[in-house]
């Protein structure tokens, strides 16, 4: 995997040294902002004795979560069709830009194959 492209906002040691930031997605005017989320603990599951609890619903359990960066905002149309039309790959075409090493490993790992019907 090639080395992320660099965001020191974007890099903590520790829970106290994250913050928000925005992350540029590169050869567009697109960005997107991320907020941490702190680490902690909830109840996952329905109480026994909850009204109208099923079955699949239980047994109760405390789950610990790590802290984790998470979009501000839910994804964009541009955000999504850029990857999921691979819009990017057209620009780069149209544009005569070569792939650099993140886009690469993005169409390889990421960008849905583009199928004809059969």
């Amino acid at each position: 995997m090639p080395k992320p492209v660099e965001n020191p906002n974007a890099e903590a040691k520790d829970q106290a040294g994250m913050k928000p930031y925005t992350e540029n997605i590169q050869s567009t005017d697109l960005k997107f902002e991320m907020v941490p989320i702190p680490a902690g603990t909830y109840k996952m599951g329905s109480p026994d004795g909850e009204k109208g609890r099923k079955a699949d619903e239980g047994p109760q359990v405390e789950v610990k979560l790590e802290p984790f960066w998470l979009g501000a905002h839910e994804v964009t149309w541009g955000e999504y069709e850029l990857w999921g039309l691979g819009l990017d790959q057209q620009r780069r075409k149209a544009k005569d830009v070569d792939h650099n090493e993140w886009n690469t490993t993005a169409d390889a790992l990421a960008i849905p194959p583009s199928r004809t019907p059969t």
